[in-house]
């Protein structure tokens, strides 16, 4: 039996996390398990201590912001590798070029639609839809 794969929510807008809990869990039961931290910080703790195969990441959160994460795991050997989809309403070209220099080649402006999303994950983790 294949393992699920773990699929990390960066999200501080309980609105979009409902959405995105809803479609992975309804749409990709037997394939993903969503695991949710509504910060920066947070998001390090589950990086750390729990294989993670993708990141949704929001950019403006309170205490460590979407940035800073991407600049640690970036650090990280351990960590460089997980494929992140950056989730923000907004990202001038600055932002989008230092995202890029962090290995960041993904993202969804909001708002969009779930479906879209879920197309995403499907394609990063390159699992059937």
């Amino acid at each position: 039996m294949n393992r699920k794969r773990h699929i990390l929510l960066v999200e501080d807008e309980p609105d979009t996390l409902q959405a995105m809990l809803k479609t992975l869990i309804t749409k990709r039961q037997k394939n993903y398990e969503p695991l949710v931290a509504d910060d920066g910080y947070e998001a390090i703790d589950y990086m750390i201590n729990k294989k993670i195969d993708l990141i949704v990441l929001d950019l403006n959160m309170s205490n460590m912001n979407g940035l800073e994460v991407c600049q640690h795991k970036f650090k990280d050997p351990d960590m460089k590798d997980i494929p992140i989809i950056v989730s923000s309403a907004f990202v001038d070209e600055s932002m989008e070029e230092q995202l890029r220099s962090l290995g960041v080649m993904h993202f969804l402006k909001k708002p969009y639609k779930m479906e879209v999303l879920l197309q995403k994950i499907d394609e990063l983790l390159a699992c059937p839809a």
